[in-house]
């Protein structure tokens, strides 16, 4: 199990600076993580909540988006996956509040990002 998980999170070996290395580990984690949470999250709400599709096309862009920059995590950009990281969840919240103005949730989510920008070190 720890050698799968070394395999998901290992920084690239460019990354000479321990410093860098250490973000560009914990970058990964938390999106090895959170992407595949989300997709489930996501689905779920999709098969019960009445009306969901518009939303979920939201979060599944956001995903995708998130994959992105966990595949960027795992190279010597992985400033940019962070940056990327960091606006993917705010921007697909703000999308689902301008397109479904009766969600009462898509605010909270939205700090996400804005609690991930405010640990980042980039």
């Amino acid at each position: 199990m720890q050698r799968i998980w070394e395999g998901l999170v290992e920084p690239s070996p460019a990354l000479a600076d321990v410093g860098d290395r250490s973000r560009a580990r914990v970058l990964a984690s938390f999106l090895v993580v959170l992407v595949p949470l989300g997709w489930l999250a996501g689905v779920v709400q999709l098969a019960v909540v009445p009306n969901f599709l518009g939303r979920f096309a939201a979060m599944g862009a956001a995903l995708v988006v998130l994959s992105v920059s966990y595949g960027l995590s795992r190279t010597r950009h992985f400033k940019v996956g962070g940056v990327i990281a960091c606006l993917a969840p705010p921007a697909a919240c703000v999308a689902i509040g301008l397109t479904d103005p009766g969600d009462n949730v898509w605010w909270a989510f939205a700090e996400l990002g804005v609690l991930q920008i405010g640990r980042a070190h980039v």
